[in-house]
């Protein structure tokens, strides 16, 4: 027999893409999403949540088992060198 509270449960997937954070959590039904703390991707910046394709809002009250997908931006590197033809740096 079930629990009457396991009815009122949610499940939230985290879809890092390749990032490290939180992976899965469970809330009650019809609440929102505590914010999390930002997930980190070495060499991207983290940009987003989206769920179906389009951008998530911590506003949205949660009524069914969804999963959330990291949006990562590449982060460019630039390599400076500095002549100082023949001086000291």
């Amino acid at each position: 027999m079930f629990d009457i509270f396991e009815y009122n449960l949610v499940t939230i997937t985290y879809d890092l893409d390749g990032g490290i954070g939180l992976a899965l959590e469970t809330i009650k039904k019809n609440t929102t999403i505590p914010i999390l703390e930002p997930p980190e991707k070495p060499g991207y910046k983290f940009l987003k949540w989206t769920l179906n394709n389009e951008d998530f809002s911590f506003t949205t009250k949660i009524n069914k088992n969804i999963t959330l997908k990291a949006v990562w931006e590449k982060i460019e590197y630039v390599k400076i060198v500095f002549d100082t033809d023949g001086g000291k740096p």
